[in-house]
């Protein structure tokens, strides 16, 4: 029993001597030796393959340094690996062993882990990359970069370089953004990838490799704020003598025709290579040199995007050219009526020449007929400039924006689609004043004559101008009388002439103000007033006002569009449903329009008016 007990102790003393690291002065004197070597996972450098074996270019780079020293001294060593609790775990283990050990987990030399452990030469060069998720815009200039990041969460890991470089960071150009701390197991990669609003450092080696396997990794790579450090090493023990053989070793044609296939076994062979360019450029050159890659990058992705973006480039040419033919078409034919009102002219100047000896009240009646013909040329004339300057411009805006999208195709193009939409609806309101002054001057207008609730109506009408109302923070106030308020009026035109007085007042009146609109009885009539707190007009423009075609002192006050027909609209529906409008107006104090029916007793019957 003794003699089992004994057996044991000297077994486990053994045993204990085996799992101890040797010094190199050791190692060399006896040709063996064990050497322990602590790590944490850390892809690609280091980490547990799906067979549970270890893998990596440095798991790679030891196996390597053990044959080399069997190759030149002899030395039998055995490599026992530990796996520390963390990433920082290692930094600890290593700074306080008191026998020598080393650590791997791909770590950046820098000259505050200096102070406790040393570092192998470099076998790649150091460089870490901003990345952010994909919500987050690529910052064309490094303050624009300050200005998106400020209000977003850092992703890293505590006791890194990746939080030591956002750290100063933060402190240096005085920004707010807030940190997220993963554990060292995650990736800080995966992290943005998934984690909206986010961005972070990450070294470009590891971007590289990910990107190589996954060419649709949905972040961004910022082209700022890149980071070069002196680059990657092993880290050993201060006190430890092994960083003798790890020179002789990295100098070595045996490290150095070893180095290049390791790393090709991990990542893309012409990583270590660029990698090696850059490490060794000036900052500009970085910048130059990273944008090359991402560049390469993005021509795999234009691939696989070029179907989606044809189509639906297709889609907005056909829109286009739909547009651009119904204007045309609405072009040519106000052609043709200036054309043909010429011909009448012309017919009509040959007959006044052949009935010039006519009676003096001939001549007279030629005169007028010949001065109406001249108004309606001028005014045709007048309304071609109109259609010539106001289509061309939302065409113009259509063009501009199918170019840009044809030049900045990997972005988004809902936006351009939107504004291409926006421009095709002011496009068609345009047409349709246009027809709906054609159409009243032709009598083509269907009148109903009918007792209308004027409240009802004036509440759909300005629910479809909250918005617009909103955006300038206008403030509409109704002033109805509690008892029903009713007109004589035709329900479509009434509305449409509201609508305008309204789609005015917004236009026309400064952002904060109020709009006021009140109804009341007189006598025989019913007034509807709606006041504004715009620019108000002159004398000059009270004169013009309700005019055809005309162009008054006051304008829209946050650059929206108007259409010169509106007013001239409102007082020939007012007129056909026996209305008036008129308007008051002070100059720089707002305007007030009356529309002004009579007073309903009783429900009509529908009247039609051709």
């Amino acid at each position: 029993m003794k003699f089992f007990v004994g057996f044991l102790f000297v077994y486990s003393w053994f045993s204990s001597l085996a799992q101890t690291s040797v010094t190199w002065e050791e190692a060399l004197h006896t040709k063996k030796g064990n050497l322990i070597v602590y790590w944490y996972t850390s892809k690609p450098f280091i980490f547990e393959n799906e067979k549970g074996q270890l893998a990596g270019v440095e798991y790679d780079l030891m196996e390597n340094f053990k044959r080399y020293l069997h190759d030149v001294h002899q030395i039998d060593l055995t490599l026992t690996w530990k796996k520390s609790d963390s990433f920082f775990s290692v930094i600890q283990d290593v700074k306080n062993s008191k026998v020598p050990v080393f650590g791997a987990s791909a770590f950046s030399i820098t000259d505050e882990r200096l102070k406790w452990i040393k570092f192998s030469p470099t076998y790649l060069g150091d460089i870490s990359v901003l990345i952010s998720s994909k919500d987050v815009p690529l910052a064309k200039t490094e303050e624009e970069l300050f200005s998106i990041i400020n209000n977003l969460q850092a992703v890293t890991i505590k006791g890194t370089t990746y939080e030591n470089d956002l750290m100063q960071l933060k402190e240096k150009n005085h920004l707010n953004f807030s940190f997220n701390y993963i554990p060292s197991s995650d990736n800080v990669l995966n992290t943005v990838e998934t984690q909206k609003k986010s961005f972070g450092y990450i070294d470009l080696p590891v971007y590289l490799a990910h990107f190589t396997n996954n060419t649709n990794l949905d972040i961004r790579r910022q082209g700022f704020l890149t980071v070069k450090r002196s680059g990657y090493g092993l880290i050993f023990s201060k006190e430890s003598d092994w960083e003798i053989p790890l020179g002789q070793y990295f100098s070595n044609p045996q490290f150095q025709n070893a180095i290049v296939p390791i790393l090709g076994k991990y990542m893309d062979p012409d990583i270590y290579e660029f990698l090696n360019r850059v490490t060794n450029a000036t900052e500009e050159d970085i910048e130059l040199l990273s944008k090359e890659k991402e560049t390469q990058s993005n021509e795999l992705r234009f691939k696989a995007l070029q179907i989606e973006r044809d189509a639906t480039l297709r889609k907005i040419l056909m829109a286009t050219l739909a547009i651009i033919g119904i204007s045309l078409v609405v072009i040519g034919r106000f052609y043709y009526l200036k054309h043909r009102t010429n011909q009448l002219l012309a017919a009509q100047k040959g007959l006044i020449e052949a009935q010039r000896k006519n009676i003096e009240l001939q001549k007279i009646e030629l005169e007028k007929r010949n001065q109406a013909l001249e108004e309606i040329n001028q005014e045709k004339n007048h309304l071609i400039k109109v259609l010539a300057h106001d289509l061309r411009s939302p065409l113009n805006q259509i063009t501009g924006l199918v170019k840009l999208m044809e030049i900045e195709k990997e972005k988004n193009q809902s936006d351009y689609i939107h504004k291409i939409q926006h421009t095709s609806k002011r496009l068609a309101e345009m047409i349709s004043k246009i027809l709906d002054v054609d159409a009243i001057e032709n009598n083509r207008i269907n009148l109903s004559l009918q007792e209308i609730e004027v409240l009802p109506l004036l509440q759909e009408i300005l629910r479809a101008y909250e918005k617009t109302a909103a955006e300038k923070n206008i403030s509409i106030q109704i002033n109805i009388p509690a008892q029903n308020l009713k007109v004589v009026a035709d329900q479509t035109y009434l509305a449409e002439v509201i609508e305008n007085l309204v789609s005015n007042a917004l236009k026309f009146s400064y952002p904060h103000k109020t709009i006021q609109i009140s109804g009341y009885e007189k006598q025989n009539q019913v007034e509807i007033r709606i006041t504004d707190e715009g620019p108000g007009f002159t004398e000059e423009d009270k004169k013009q006002l309700f005019q055809k075609f005309t162009k008054l002192s006051a304008q829209p006050t946050a650059g929206e569009q108007s259409t010169v027909l509106g007013l001239s609209i409102v007082k020939k529906f007012m007129s056909l449903m026996n209305g008036e409008v008129s308007c008051e107006s002070e100059h720089g104090k707002g305007s007030t329009f009356i529309l002004t029916f009579q007073k309903s007793a009783a429900k009509l019957s529908s009247e039609q008016v051709s």
